[in-house]
C-alpha cells in the first residue's frame, strides 16, 4: 500500500479537515479590498455540476461535498444529485476546493472528482462500475478462516484513495467490490491500513495471493466494472521477525498534538510496508516482519509541534530487531505573502472575473534528499508534500509546517490564465556596506534551503498580469519518425526556454509538459518575452507516479537545455495576454 493512501485513511480517521501545512483565514474579500475583516467574507459563492453514469445518463442521488482547501471543516458544503443529475453547492467563501464523491461499488473519474474547482466552476463527474475481486481465505490445512480482513493493493497507476477491504465470511468467503482498474495484490490483513502491525493475524508473516511473499505474489489485473473470482488465499504460516526501538529527540514534553508515526519502507519492493503506533510515547514495534532490507522513519504532520526523524537501514534476516533509536528533530517551516501586481496597461487581458489571493494554491516541494535514501524519500516525504496545496489567507499571507529538512521551491496553481508567476525572492539576511535596502535573493534559481526547525520568513510571491498561452503539436522531422507515430509521441517531453540571453538563469521561464498521445501540447501562465522549444525522450526512470523535479531547476541541465534547444530552431516570441493555438514543433533527429 503506498504512504499517500495510509495518509488519506488516517486524516479521514482523525476527523483531518484541512491540511496542516498551511495556516489560513476563512475570508473571502478581493485582494487589495479595504475590509480586511475575516469575519466580513460573504458566503455567496456557488459551483454547480451533474454526475453521469458510464452510460452518459444521470445519476441521482449521489452525494457530492465541497471541501475547502486550508478552511476549517465547518465549511463543507454537501449537496445530492437530483433526477437529472444536478447538484447546486452553494454559500461557498472565495477560495480553492475539492470535491468528495461516494458511491458505494462506483469509482469516480479522477480527471473531474479529483481536480480542484473555484467558485463559478460547472463540473462534469463520470462514474463508472467499480471492479470486484473475490476468493477464499483458508489456514495450512484447508478450512476456512472466518472474519479475516482481505485487502487489495493497487500496484498500477496508484492514487490518494482510500483502499477497499473485505472479511471473509463463514465458508471463508471474501468480496471487496468498488475497486478503480488497475494491478492489484491481495493480502491478508488485520486492519484496513494493512503493513506489518502489532495486530496482524495470529503474528505471522503476511500473506499474499494465491500463498505468496510480497516479493512473489501474483498480480492481478482488473478493468472497469470487471469481476474476477478464484483469488484465493491460503495462509502461509511463516513466523516474521519484530523491528524494535525507541524514539528520542525532539519528543513533545505536554504530550499532546498529533500523535507521532513510524513507518517502515521495503528497499526491495520500493514500496511502504507498515506503520507503528508508538507506546507510551516513545517505544514501537513492528511485529511479523518478512527477512529483508528496510528503512524506518518516524514523524509527525499538524499542530505546533512537527517533527520528523532521520531513516534507519534495518536488515531482517531471522531475527529479531530491537533497540533501534529513532531520533527526533523539530521541522521547519516557510512563510511569506503572495502579492498580486495587476497591469498598468489599459484592456490587458479582459477577463469579467476578479481574481482574488485566496484563490491561488500555493505549494512547498522539497527536491533533495540527500540523508534519505531514494525510495524512503519519494515514498514518504515527497508524498507528504504532494498531498496538496495550500491557499494564502486574505492579506496574501501563508505559512507551510511541517517541512522537513532539505531545498524546497515554492510552486503555484493559478485561477486565471491571464496570471504568471513574476518572481520569487526573500529579502537577504545582511545588509550592504552601504547601508542600502536590503538586496534580494532571487529564491527561484536556488530554491530556500531549510535546516531542521528553521523557520523561513519574508517570502514574496508575485504573481503579475499580462500571462501568455500556447498551444500545439510535434511534427516529426523525417519519415522514420513519421511512421512511428504516437508511440514517438508518448516518449517525448516539451520544454520551453527563454530566448534572451539575460533571462538565461530566469528558473521562472522554463516550462515542461507531456504531450498528449496525439502529439498535442499546451502552455499556460507564461510570461510574455521569447521563447525556444523542444521536444526530449523521456527518461526510462520517470513514472507517472513520481514526476521527478524539473530539469531546469538543475543549472547544468538548464545550460544543456539551452543548448539543444538553440539546435533545434523552434522558436516564437509571446506578447502579454496573447493565446497561440497552433504552433507546430518541429522534433530534431534526436527523437
Amino acid at each position: 500500500m503506498r504512504l499517500a493512501e495510509l495518509i488519506v485513511l488516517f486524516c479521514l480517521f482523525l476527523g483531518c479537515a484541512h491540511n496542516s501545512y498551511a495556516q489560513t483565514s476563512p475570508s473571502a474579500s478581493s485582494a487589495g479590498s479595504s475590509d480586511t475583516n475575516a469575519n466580513t467574507a460573504k458566503l455567496d459563492g456557488v459551483i454547480t455540476g451533474k454526475v453521469l453514469g458510464d452510460d452518459g445518463k444521470p445519476v441521482a442521488s449521489v452525494a457530492v461535498t465541497a471541501i475547502p482547501i486550508g478552511v476549517e471543516r465547518g465549511s463543507y458544503q454537501r449537496d445530492n444529485s437530483n433526477d437529472k443529475g444536478e447538484f447546486k453547492l452553494a454559500g461557498l467563501r472565495a477560495g480553492v476546493y475539492r470535491f468528495r464523491v461516494e458511491v458505494p461499488g462506483y469509482v469516480v473519474d479522477r480527471s473531474t472528482a479529483g481536480g480542484i474547482y473555484r467558485i463559478g466552476d460547472q463540473v462534469t463527474i463520470n462514474l463508472t462500475k467499480g471492479g470486484v475481486i473475490t476468493g477464499r481465505v483458508t489456514d495450512a490445512f484447508g478450512e476456512p478462516i472466518v472474519g479475516v480482513s482481505v485487502t487489495p493493493y493497487r500496484v498500477r497507476e496508484l492514487n490518494n484513495d482510500r483502499t477497499n477491504a473485505g472479511k471473509s465470511d463463514d465458508r471463508g468467503i471474501y468480496r471487496i467490490f468498488g475497486l478503480e482498474p488497475g494491478v492489484y495484490i491481495v493480502s491478508i490483513t488485520e486492519i484496513p491500513s494493512g503493513g506489518y502491525s502489532n495486530q496482524y493475524f495470529h503474528r505471522e508473516a503476511p500473506t499474499y495471493h494465491p500463498s505468496s511473499t510480497r516479493g512473489s505474489a501474483v498480480e492481478i489485473t482488473l478493468h472497469s466494472g470487471e469481476e474476477i473470482s478464484g483469488i484465493d488465499l491460503r495462509i502461509r504460516g511463516d513466523q516474521g521477525q519484530t523491528i524494535s526501538g525507541t524514539l528520542s529527540g525532539e519528543i513533545n514534553p505536554e504530550r499532546g498534538g498529533r500523535p507521532v508515526y513510524v513507518y517502515l519502507v521495503d528497499l526491495a519492493t520500493k514500496e511502504y510496508a507498515g506503520m507503528a503506533w508508538p507506546k507510551d510515547g516513545d517505544r514501537f514495534a513492528f511485529n511479523n516482519v518478512p527477512d529483508g532490507e528496510y528503512e524506518i522513519a518516524a514523524m509527525n504532520n499538524g499542530g505546533d509541534w512537527n517533527v520528523f526523524s532521520i531513516p534507519r537501514r534495518v536488515s531482517v534476516k531471522g531475527v529479531d530487531i530491537s533497540g533501534v533509536d529513532l531520533r527526533l528533530v523539530r521541522m521547519g517551516s516557510i512563510s511569506g505573502r503572495v502579492i498580486l501586481e495587476k497591469s498598468d496597461m489599459k484592456e490587458v487581458c479582459k477577463s469579467q472575473k476578479q481574481t482574488v489571493v485566496e484563490e491561488i494554491l500555493l505549494n512547498a516541494r522539497r527536491y533533495e534528499t540527500t540523508e534519505y535514501s531514494k525510495q524512503t524519500a519519494l515514498l514518504l516525504f515527497e508524498h507528504l508534500n504532494r498531498i496538496g496545496s495550500y491557499a494564502p489567507q486574505e492579506n496574501g499571507e501563508f505559512t507551510f509546517k511541517g517541512l522537513a529538512a532539505g531545498r524546497y521551491k515554492i510552486e503555484a496553481n493559478l485561477p486565471d490564465e491571464k496570471w504568471y508567476i513574476r518572481s520569487l525572492s526573500a529579502q537577504s539576511p545582511t545588509r550592504p556596506a552601504d547601508n542600502t535596502a536590503k538586496k534580494l535573493i532571487d529564491l527561484a534559481r536556488n530554491g530556500i534551503e531549510l535546516k531542521p526547525g528553521q523557520a523561513v520568513t519574508n517570502v514574496e510571491v508575485t504573481i503579475a498580469e499580462g500571462a501568455a498561452s500556447l498551444q500545439g503539436s510535434i511534427v516529426p522531422t523525417n519519415e522514420a519518425q513519421a511512421k512511428a507515430g504516437s508511440r514517438l509521441k508518448s516518449k517525448l517531453k516539451v520544454h520551453m526556454i527563454p530566448a534572451e540571453a539575460s533571462s538565461a538563469e530566469d528558473v521562472l521561464r522554463y516550462a515542461e509538459t507531456i504531450p498528449g498521445n496525439d502529439g498535442s501540447f499546451e502552455f499556460k501562465n507564461l510570461a510574455p518575452g521569447k521563447y525556444l522549444l523542444i521536444a526530449l525522450p523521456v527518461p526510462e526512470t520517470e513514472t507517472a507516479e513520481i514526476q521527478p523535479r524539473p530539469l531546469a531547476w538543475d543549472s547544468i541541465e538548464r545550460t544543456k537545455l539551452r543548448r539543444e534547444a538553440e539546435k533545434s530552431k523552434n522558436e516564437i516570441e509571446l506578447q502579454p495576454c496573447q493565446r497561440v493555438k497552433d504552433f507546430v514543433l518541429r522534433s530534431g533527429s534526436r527523437n
